[in-house]
This record gives C-alpha cells, structure tokens and sequence, in this order.
C-alpha cells in the first residue's frame, strides 16, 4: 500500500436507487450465476499472516460493529416502514440477528482461547431502531442471559454463551435514531398521539447508556463510566501502558433531538391538524416529517440553532436539509473534537487508537463542526495517532490516509448483520527493526444458516465485493513508525 497515497471516498450513500436498481438488474441474472458468485472463498487464497511470529505483541483486540439488534415484529416498526420503504429497508436475516451476535461472540471467545485478547470493542449500531428492548437484548446476550421479553416466536431461538473477555461500545446512528435516520423525539410524539399504550419504547442517548451501562459482563460500564463530565458519550481507556485508546461519538443524536424540540414546540397547531387526519402511520409520518424538513430550512433557522442546547454546533447557512435527510451519517462537534485533540496531547508516550461508529469518509458537511479534511489533517499530525478503527459502511476498507508526509490508517470492519457477517481481529506488533505493524485478520462466525440467508439477499448483489473487501482490505500487516515518544521507554523497550 503507498503511503503517500490518500483516499477519499464520495458523498451520500443513496441506498434506496441502489435498491431499486439493484431489484431490477438481479430479476435478469440466472440462479446459477446468482448463486456461484458467493461460494468462492476467497480467504483459502489469502496468507494467515497471524501464524508468523515477527515481532512482539503490544495489544490484540477483536472490532464487531453494526450488529443491528432489532424488535423486527414490533408493530409500529412495521406501520413506520409501509410497503415500498419496508422491501428495501427489511432483510431476512433480521430475526436471526440475536443468534448472530451469539454466534460472533462464541467466535470470539474461542478465537481468545488460543490468542489472548486484551478486548473487543463494539463500534456502533448495534441496536436497530433505539428501542428499549433493543438495548435489554443485546446487554442480555452479551453478559450470557436469556434476553427478558424475548419473542421466540418471531426470532431464531437464542441460549447466549455471553462475552468472555472485557468489551467496550461505542455509539451509532442506529442506536440513538428510528432507523438510524428519524430523529426519535419526533417519532415518539407522533406514536403517543395516535396510540397511548403502544408496544413500542424509544429511548434517547442516556437511557441507552444506561441500559448498557448496567451489563454485568466485563468492563464495568463498558467504557461509559470514563466518559466527560457532559456525559456525551465519548470516553478513552488505557489498556496497558504503551496504549490509549480513544472513543468518540460520532450519532447525530445531539442536535436532531433538539431540533425536533423546537419544531414540535413551534409548530403545535399544525400538528394537531395533520393528527387530526387519522391516516395510516405511515402517511402521517412523511407528512411530518416534510413540514419538519421545511421548517428546518427557514429564513431564522440561525437564531434558533444559536439560542438554545444546539448552540455549539453554530449552524451558519440557511439550506439545512442535510441535518433531516443525511441523519444517518457522522458528525463531530468541535467540544469533543477538542478533547480528542488533548487526549492525543497527553499521551504521547503512548500509541493512540481512535474508535467510532462513523470514519471521517463519512462524516456530515455541517458548518461550524469538524468535517473529513478536519479531521484526517488533525489525526496525521501526531505521529502517536496510528489507525481509526470504525464501521458504518457494512463493508471491510483499509483506507492509506496521508498529509504532510504523515499517516494514519482508516480501518473499516463489515456489518455482522449482512454478508460476509465477519468481525476483525486487530494485533498491535513492535518488529526487531524497530518498525511497528498493524495485523488484521477477518474471522466469520459459525451461524452458517445466518451467513446464506445474508449471502442471497438480492439487495447486496452489486454491493457484495465492496463488503467483503480486496485482500489487502481483510488478512494484511500495515506498518508505521514508532512514535518518537514511545521508543525509549522502559514499558515499550522491554516488550
């Protein structure tokens, strides 16, 4: 891989034109050659680079991420979606999702059996709709319990072996917005006012935290417990003495919340009337939503944005649509960008990792936060910064970024909701040439009626290779420089 190279990646994902063309194009493609496409596995070709001893360990880890633990028979999940939305959004693996993530864990722990891991790190999404149940289920399995209020009768069976070694999480778009793009305060009005008693909880950030907080599995909060005193849910952790690791929060959540406030505070009369309509749910909450996109874009957006809780993120242009229609992707708001900064700062003596739910790629063009050429330029300035390690995209992506002659690698790690169901084992070297190496391995679980159902999904068809990634996306050694401020120290010469 050049070093000097620097990737960037495009804007938007528009997935449901990728949908619709995707639809069309595989009603044309054979069953045989539909089904011949998966089979091939590629990894018999790729080198186990982890089987050669060429350096000494300074930390091993597992990335899961996207794991999308979802209600998927709630009832106002399927009135939400309606017909043409729910046959591009639903997948058939979906009630295989709490055996799945069993299933990854198992993986892992046999993996750690024989390669002790010093964590696993879960980097966002990892429920589905920012439901209460969502939250319940995924602490459940991940600390070996039964999940309370479980549905057998519309999920796949489930007896979870829970995590054995310690795990953090991060937050995703998933867990903090409906469907990872629908700002939840809006979606909780609408339902309560049509429906008082509906089997449907949504939660908002801190109760999230809290419910996964509560995991009596390993690490004591699972890494909430550091966050700052504002309790944004971001935090860092230093696992050994020659490594600190540093978790943001890259969700939307933060200012979609508040301005759904706002809207529904302002505009209560027409409101009322759209309610007062008594169409199906799903009719009335598109036409919300567009009278929430309009009123977004309104002449004194600035001086509601600037008056309130959404102060910080000093919103400065009048055309705003991109805060509705692109909630799904990442943001990084200049307060927590600050304390990345003096957290990189203070640790120089060590090697930082960065882990979010979002990479910079795909971060939101929101004035007055930190967009991509922000933050690549920041992380490649230090040279103790070597990779950010995330998920999102539902696809394995080692990205080169480089700027002034430094670098940093962009570590994207695939869904284990949609082909090839994968997490990454992550092995920090130090080399007998004084160089260091990244070491990354993907490894699939066992659930092998999870992986086909995802494997045949039409909707991934054209997609399928970027999920799985070029070889030097999955099993690689990236090398980078030791930083200067690690190299003579006791903790680090020793290894």
């Amino acid at each position: 891989m050049n070093n000097n190279e620097h990737h960037t990646v495009s804007g938007p994902r528009r997935f449901f034109l990728k949908g619709c063309l995707a639809a069309a194009a595989s009603a044309a493609i054979p069953a045989k050659s539909f089904s011949s496409v998966f089979l091939k596995n590629r990894d018999l070709e790729e080198p186990d680079l982890f089987n050669e001893n060429n350096g000494s360990c300074v930390l091993k880890f597992a990335h899961l991420t996207d794991t999308h633990i979802g209600d998927v028979k709630n009832p106002i999940r399927s009135d939400l979606l309606g017909g043409t939305i729910a046959f591009f959004y639903e997948r058939p693996q979906d009630p295989m999702c709490a055996k799945l993530l069993d299933s990854a864990i198992q993986s892992i722990n046999s993996y750690a059996e024989t390669n002790t891991m010093d964590f696993c790190i879960a980097t966002g999404d990892l429920t589905d709709m920012s439901m209460k149940r969502e939250a319940q289920w995924l602490t459940d399995i991940a600390d070996g319990r039964f999940p309370r209020n479980f549905r057998e009768d519309d999920m796949v069976e489930v007896n979870p072996a829970g995590m054995n070694i310690p795990w953090y999480a991060c937050l995703g778009n998933h867990d903090l917005l409906v469907f990872g793009a629908l700002p939840s305060k809006l979606v909780e009005y609408i339902v309560l006012k049509i429906n008082e008693s509906p089997d449907f909880d949504i939660i908002f950030q801190d109760e999230w935290i809290n419910i996964v907080s509560s995991s009596t599995s390993q690490v004591p909060g699972h890494g909430f417990f550091n966050q700052s005193e504002k309790k944004d849910g971001y935090y860092s952790f230093t696992p050994n003495e020659n490594i600190h690791c540093i978790v943001l929060n890259t969700a939307a959540d933060n200012h979609m919340e508040g301005l759904a406030d706002r809207f529904l505070n302002d505009n209560q009369d027409k409101i009322t009337d759209i309610l007062s309509k008594k169409q199906n749910f799903h009719n009335l909450f598109q036409e919300i939503a567009k009278e929430f996109a309009n009123w977004i874009n309104r002449e004194n957006l600035y001086n509601i944005l600037n008056s309130g809780k959404e102060s910080k993120f000093n919103f400065k242009e009048k055309n705003l649509n991109a805060v509705f229609a692109m909630g799904s992707d990442g943001t990084l708001d200049r307060d927590q960008y600050n304390w990345m900064v003096n957290e990189i700062e203070n640790n120089q003596d060590k090697i930082c990792i960065i882990f979010s739910h979002h990479g910079s790629c795909d971060f939101m063009e929101i004035p007055g936060n930190i967009n991509q050429a922000q933050f690549d330029t920041t992380l490649c300035r230090y040279d103790n910064v070597i990779a950010h390690i995330c998920g999102h995209s539902h696809e394995n992506k080692i990205d080169n970024i480089s700027d002034s002659g430094k670098n940093y690698y962009r570590i994207r790690t695939s869904s284990l909701i949609e082909y090839p169901q994968e997490w990454r084992a992550v092995e920090i070297l130090k080399k007998a040439d004084g160089k260091g190496v990244i070491k990354c391995k993907m490894i699939r679980h066992n659930y092998s009626k999870g992986f086909l159902t995802a494997a045949f999904h039409w909707r991934i068809f054209f997609s399928k290779n970027k999920m799985y990634g070029q070889p030097q996306d999955r099993n690689t050694e990236l090398e980078f420089e030791i930083p200067s401020g690690l190299r003579e120290k006791s903790s680090f010469l020793s290894l």
